[in-house]
């Protein structure tokens, strides 16, 4: 037998996200997870990583059915942050350092599997946050240590990869009934609870028709951006895969 090897590419249909849990502590507050969002440069970030990806701004993959390009995550603006910070009531002490409200701190742990990627990411938003007066616990574990962590849902930020499928339903990740301690895998792992968004993705995964699809996705894509319950960063690098071709 004799043959050649091509290679090709097959993008993944998975996301990387950092998940924010809104049922409790200081993550529960909407002014601070809007400013988390804020307060990272993700292309400049994700540069940071040994091989290319894609960024990503919204909880559906680019050409995905329901993106809209016009309805994403808030962007890069460290004033911003500070001063959605700052309007929510978490004040810098005059030394600087973090920031408190009614004496806490503006700290919270985020998790993640132990691997180079995570570690590069993870020290980067650390560092992000720190500029803005917030103090993030960076928590990297081992396989076995981070399912426990998934599954109990142990941890106040998750740095953490979800597959989306190439015809998406993100109903999984977002729904506020996913998030019931009583299922045997809870993958809303923001904890996120939002009537309208709820609505929308208990709509658009009934439908069939891709244009009505994306018009019921849409109250979902804009509840997303304005509660930011995750931020997400960007799409795993392609897989790729040799073949042998007979000559």
């Amino acid at each position: 037998f004799s043959g050649s090897e091509n290679q090709y590419n097959y993008p993944l249909t998975a996301a990387m996200m950092t998940f924010f849990k809104t049922s409790e502590g200081v993550l529960a507050d909407k002014a601070v997870r809007q400013a988390l969002v804020r307060a990272v440069d993700v292309k400049t970030l994700i540069g940071k990583l040994d091989s290319p990806v894609k960024a990503l701004d919204s909880p559906l993959l680019p050409g995905q059915v329901g993106y809209d390009k016009t309805v994403v995550q808030q962007g890069y603006d460290v004033e911003a942050a500070k001063r959605l910070l700052d309007e929510a009531g978490w004040t810098l002490p005059s030394t600087g350092g973090v920031r408190q409200k009614d004496g806490q701190p503006l700290s919270f742990d985020l998790y993640a599997e132990n691997s180079k990627a995570n570690t590069i990411i993870s020290s980067g938003l650390q560092s992000a946050w720190r500029a803005i007066g917030v103090q993030a616990n960076v928590v990297l574990q081992d396989n076995a240590d981070f399912q426990t962590t998934l599954s109990a849902h142990t941890y106040d930020a998750l740095l953490h990869g979800i597959a989306l499928g190439v015809d998406p339903d993100v109903y999984p990740y977002w729904h506020s009934s996913q998030a019931d301690a009583r299922l045997a895998s809870r993958l809303n792992f923001s904890e996120y609870a939002s009537a309208a968004a709820d609505e929308a993705l208990d709509s658009g995964r009934t439908r069939t028709d891709d244009a009505l699809r994306a018009a019921k996705y849409k109250p979902f894509l804009e509840a997303w951006r304005d509660d930011a319950p995750a931020l997400a960063l960007y799409q795993p690098p392609p897989v790729s895969m040799g073949f042998c071709m007979q000559a």
